[in-house]
């Protein structure tokens, strides 16, 4: 019988241990713990660090548990925060299978991490998978869960074996996600998709806190002298810019196709001028990535374009098979510019050296690249569907195309020829939508009064028992 006394004795110590309260706090000082799976580099990771970072500015104390993180392939201010890893021993699959079960492992595995060995804290902040609910819900804490987007509507199924792999995974995340005490959503579009999806969740118990940026961060920025002469071979030519990670669902292929329809639109004397930098989060650990990148300089090979690859010389990626010839500077007689991994200096350079921004998913959830590119005024070219309709206005602020080359085409040949009037007009527009819309100080304002009230209500929960 020892065996279940000890099992009884661990279960009590976890019970307590976890139940602990985090004591009383004045309204700018709360405990935020944020759990997140995979702290790399990515639109749902810059919105959790924006809410991070927005939360210390009011006034709050803020941690980070998650299963990865690597401060070579990271955002530059996720250093100013204090982040834990916990499971980055687990595998991500196992023979490249079970990719959706083992990120549930490793994000619950975080989430016991910091019950566990965390500070007992007044609301917690999870994102992408919410496996990890049930678990937080055992704590005093509230529960704030952010749906970028439905997992369910994410993976293929193929085969009848996928389907019912699927099957209890998605009734599982219809279930956690309504147990989450406030339900935050990126935009109208996820939030129609939500309630769509999962039927159990109603939809007025989804808020839209749209994601945003330093606006003023990105108008000051000056290049540092080392980023400029990284990107000095570009030389004075117009450039084009995409800026997404090297994952499938972006259809990067798209930017390059629209491109080489370009180059058949203004001639090769035109055209000749021209630059395309695509740019980029890109893990060397993970297959899709490295293999998208293969495939898109495989495209523009066949496309008869010149190409090199950026790497600045203290880069963790491993120069090897299509990145063996990658080299600080790049090369000024390439047309196609690939930068995987680049840094915050080098992105906010490229967007104010860009004629336009490019951004090629269909049916994104929000997109973070369409307002980041506004914010340094300057005009997007997006897919007609999901968040860019909700940041982008179109032919105000840019154009919105169906999903092909040649619309895409035509959009940037309107760009790239149109006189200094034309485009301060649109850029303008660009700044001053953008600022009115998607700063960081409303972010940061709504944010905090959803985190103060969620506090509230804790206490009263706290009051009734």
């Amino acid at each position: 019988m020892w065996p279940l006394y000890v099992g009884a004795l661990v279960g009590i110590a976890f019970w307590f241990r976890v139940r602990r309260h985090p004591g009383a706090s004045s309204p700018g000082n709360l405990t935020v713990n944020f759990v997140h799976p995979d702290l790399g580099i990515g639109g749902a990771e810059r919105l959790v660090l924006d809410a991070a970072l927005a939360l210390v500015r009011a006034g709050h104390t803020v941690r980070i548990y998650t299963a990865h993180y690597s401060q070579q392939h990271c955002f530059e201010d996720s250093k100013q925060l204090e982040v834990h890893v916990y499971g980055d021993w687990l595998p991500r699959s196992l023979l490249g299978r079970g990719v959706a079960v083992w990120a549930y492992i490793r994000m619950v595995y975080a989430a016991i991490a910091m019950c566990l060995f965390g500070p007992a804290s007044h609301v917690v902040f999870c994102d992408q998978i919410s496996v990890c609910i049930p678990l937080l819900r055992v704590t005093r804490a509230s529960i704030l869960f952010y749906c970028h987007f439905p997992d369910k509507l994410l993976s293929k199924r193929s085969s009848l074996v996928k389907k019912l792999y699927r099957w209890p995974i998605d009734k599982l995340e219809e279930y956690t996600t309504g147990m989450a005490h406030q339900i935050l959503v990126n935009s109208q579009f996820t939030q129609d998709t939500v309630c769509t999806t999962f039927p159990s969740i109603r939809r007025d118990s989804l808020r839209v806190l749209y994601p945003a940026i330093d606006i003023q961060g990105f108008q000051n920025h000056k290049p540092d002298p080392a980023t400029s002469e990284q990107l000095t071979a570009l030389g004075p030519g117009k450039l084009i810019l995409s800026v997404n990670r090297f994952e499938r669902k972006k259809n990067i292929g798209l930017v390059l196709r629209a491109f080489s329809c370009l180059k058949t639109k203004m001639g090769q004397d035109r055209f000749g001028a021209l630059r395309l930098v695509l740019a980029g989060g890109y893990d060397p650990v993970n297959p899709e990535n490295r293999a998208v990148f293969d495939e898109l300089v495989d495209l523009a090979e066949q496309a008869g374009f010149s190409w090199c690859a950026v790497l600045a010389p203290d880069s963790q990626i491993p120069r090897q098979g299509v990145l063996a010839s990658a080299k600080p500077t790049g090369d000024p007689s390439a047309t196609v510019w690939f930068m995987p991994s680049f840094t915050n200096g080098q992105k906010e350079a490229l967007l104010k050296r860009c004629v336009c921004v490019v951004y090629s998913p269909t049916g994104e959830h929000f997109g973070i690249v369409p307002i980041e590119a506004m914010a340094c005024s300057r005009p997007v070219v997006a897919c007609d569907s999901g968040g860019p309709r909700e940041s982008v206005l179109d032919g105000q602020t840019g154009y919105l195309c169906p999903p092909d080359e040649n619309e895409f085409a035509d959009a940037l040949f309107k760009l790239v020829s149109s006189n200094s009037t034309e485009q301060t007009k649109m850029r303008n527009a660009a700044l001053e939508h953008v600022t009115a819309k998607f700063g960081f100080e409303q972010f940061g304002q709504q944010l905090n009064q959803i985190v103060l009230s969620m506090a509230c209500a804790d206490q009263e929960r706290d009051k009734s028992e």
